[in-house]
Formats: structure tokens, sequence, C-alpha cells
């Protein structure tokens, strides 16, 4: 695969084009999550939020999703992005989407790493003050 950063589009302000070169490279590497997220990210900015929001659900699902904190912890930002603006006080849960992020990432990996995202989605959940979220961590099936 070639070297594709969607961030330089975006700062220069040439989407389409960034959208058309992503486009190019997943006919060639379509299950690639870097290209597969820099596509997401192109759509979110030219304002297609559907697409860009379905692409990322679709990847929790798959295979090959990152089961590391900082991949989910970067996913979770951009299935809540808008959100924490949307209103002046912060939001007590970033909602459904990322529950099932969290969830999903818990999901078929060893009981360690289980552990870790619980205790890293947790501890994120309380440095923002996101009580329902911090629930969602305490409500976790026994067998993670």
């Amino acid at each position: 695969m070639s070297f594709f950063d969607p961030r330089e589009y975006v700062a220069s302000g040439r989407l389409k084009d960034g959208l058309a070169k992503c486009n190019k490279l997943l006919k060639k590497s379509p299950d690639d999550v870097k290209l597969l997220t820099g596509k997401a990210g192109l759509l979110r900015e030219m304002k297609r939020y559907d697409e860009a929001q379905e692409i990322i659900k679709s990847l929790m699902t798959s295979s090959n999703f990152p089961k590391d904190v900082e991949s989910i912890r970067g996913f979770e930002k951009f299935l809540s992005a808008g959100l924490e603006n949307s209103s002046r006080e912060s939001p007590l849960t970033l909602g459904s989407g990322v529950n099932a992020l969290w969830t999903n990432a818990g999901t078929g990996v060893p009981r360690q790493t289980a552990i870790d995202l619980s205790r890293a989605r947790f501890d994120n959940a309380v440095e923002e003050s996101r009580w329902i979220d911090v629930g969602y961590v305490c409500d976790l099936p026994s067998d993670h």
C-alpha cells in the first residue's frame, strides 16, 4: 500500500482529491483499517456523517479490528466527535455507539486484554466525568 495521510488533504482543503486517492488505494486493499479510517475521516470533514459512521461501525465488527487501547480511544473520539460541543456541560455518556465499540473490542480477546481494555475505558470515563459510561464498565459480564 502506498503511504496515505488524509490529514494532508484536510489541511489543504482538497477533500475530494483525498477521497478519490483513498478509494483508489482501497480497491487494492479493501480491508485496510487505516485506509478505511482515513476515508471515514474525509467523509466526516465533507459533512457526510452517515457514510463516515457506517464505515466505522462496519470496522467495529470486522475480524481485523484493532483491539489495543490507543486504537479504541481513537475510534471513540471519532464516534463521539461533536457530541461534547453540542451542549455547555460535558455529557454523562458518549452513547450506545461508543458502548458497543468498547464491548466489541473486549470480545474474543484474552482475559488480560479484556481487563486492560475495561480498565482504560473506566479510567477514561472517570477522568471525563462520564458517569453513565462508568456504569457501563461496572456492568460488564462476569466472563471478562
